[in-house]
């Protein structure tokens, strides 16, 4: 449970010395030589962080009755993420006496993980190994963040040239953290402070948060009871795992593809008495609206066409507001001579729709 970033490493030429070298981790072969104080941090075979030192060609070697002392914080990992009360357990001595202090929380406790799984760093390691420590590509990028920054569930960079609107001399870089669904601006001025003296001069990183698309399931099942020892509220609870499985382990990153035969063989395979199944899927987005009308222009892009139904249904729709204590719905309308589609909003009376605003906005049905 070491937090490696603590780690401070310091060597004394014997018992009797009163003086310490501090050694720095090891990071590039730029300027080592046979002189140069660093360590080199590694997992060994037992799952336990491991120090070694140079071979005095690389890096200064330690000699016999050498004091080596490390310094550590330890950590609870996950546990410890979201703290925001602390309490001085000590005063501050003066030469007048103690003074009164006050601590206050600036921001809350954040960036504790799990260790790197043997999969992840499967697949970082070479990205890594590739990068030698400076950003030129996206990837470089990637590989430079993952290593200096710790609150990441997935990350996706890309060059400004590859937006719609290509944006030429900029590094893109968004993330999604492992608590909460964007990153504090403190944490995104910790990123761009990690970047820059990584990357090349003529190129600007700029962060941005994520956009997340929904996904909302209509899942149908036929079994036959026959086949299993189950109740049915039992089976229904397992389909539930299962598609919550694949969404942990499929869809929570940005690469993720949504693959409807996969989730259908899942659901089929996760019980021998389910004969068949049919999912249907929606796409959503949430949006928080105000009282201010001016911030309450919202643009929602989708990652599929829309499915546009014939005749008077609506090919979208939307959560209950109110306005003036009335539930108020969105819905679309059919644009004449024209494929895409007009926003309205609604409310229901005595059991019809009833149009209040005829034009909220647009549908362009490809986006």
């Amino acid at each position: 449970n070491a937090d490696t970033s603590s780690l401070r490493v310091r060597v004394q030429e014997n018992q009797d010395s009163n003086s310490f070298d501090s050694y720095v981790k090891f990071t590039t072969l730029q300027e080592i030589d046979s002189s140069s104080q660093v360590y080199h941090l590694q997992e060994n075979s037992s799952g336990f962080f491991q120090i070694y030192f140079g071979d005095g060609i690389i890096g200064k070697k330690p000699v016999n009755d050498n004091i080596v002392t490390l310094d550590y914080l330890v950590t609870d990992g996950e546990a410890a993420n979201g703290a925001n009360s602390f309490t001085l357990t000590t005063d501050f001595p003066t030469l007048t006496g103690n003074i009164d202090t006050t601590v206050t929380t600036i921001h809350v406790a954040s960036g504790g993980t799990a260790a790197e799984t043997t999969e992840s760093i499967r697949f970082n390691a070479p990205i890594t190994f590739q990068a030698q420590d400076r950003a030129v590509t996206s990837q470089d990028y990637a590989s430079i963040i993952q290593r200096n920054f710790a609150n990441i569930e997935s990350i996706s960079t890309w060059g400004g040239e590859d937006n719609l609107i290509p944006d030429y001399g900029k590094a893109y870089v968004s993330i999604k953290p492992l608590i909460g669904n964007t990153l504090s601006q403190s944490e995104k001025d910790e990123i761009i402070a990690i970047l820059q003296s990584k990357n090349t001069v003529s190129i600007q990183p700029e962060i941005i948060d994520p956009e997340f698309t929904n996904i909302e399931l209509d899942v149908i099942f036929k079994y036959n009871p026959s086949l299993t020892s189950r109740s049915k509220q039992a089976i229904e609870s397992l389909v539930t795992d299962t598609i919550l499985d694949y969404n942990f382990n499929q869809l929570n990153k940005f690469d993720g593809v949504f693959r409807h035969s996969e989730l259908l063989s899942l659901v089929d395979n996760s019980d021998p008495a389910i004969t068949s199944s049919t999912i249907r899927p929606f796409l959503y987005k949430n949006i928080t609206a105000g009282t201010i009308k001016e911030q309450n222009d919202f643009t929602l892009t989708y990652v599929g066409n829309f499915f546009v139904k014939k005749g008077s249904d609506f090919s979208i729709e939307s959560t209950p507001f109110t306005i003036g204590g009335i539930d108020h719905f969105f819905g679309d309308l059919e644009i004449v001579g024209s494929n895409n589609r007009k926003v309205m909003i609604y409310r229901i009376l005595n059991g019809e729709n009833q149009v209040v605003v005829p034009d909220a906005g647009e549908i362009n049905v490809s986006t």
